[in-house]
């Protein structure tokens, strides 16, 4: 199992990061993430999608499930949501 948590938002190129987590994971991936809107993705200039100035991007759950299958992961079921963080199995 690879746990990964409320991460994917704040590295500067999100598919990249799933291809190295598909690369680490064995077998499990879980991933939890806040997420915006119906379709895509939400890109923040200079990382200001936050006040810290480290939140780059939030991906719809759909823009996920995407990406996800982009980076090799063939099965991406969401396992568990409350409010805007939504926990996703992928294998």
């Amino acid at each position: 199992y690879v746990l990964c948590s409320n991460v994917i938002y704040h590295v500067k190129d999100p598919f990249a990061c799933l291809r190295h987590l598909r690369r680490l994971t064995k077998k499990v991936l879980a991933l939890t993430t806040s997420f915006d809107g119906e379709s895509g993705w939400t890109w923040y200039p200079d990382g200001k999608g936050h006040s810290n100035g480290t939140v780059w991007c939030r991906p719809s759950p759909a823009g996920f499930v995407e990406a996800a299958h982009e980076a090799g992961f063939t099965e991406v079921t969401e396992v568990y949501r409350q409010g805007d963080q939504i926990t996703f199995r992928c294998a």
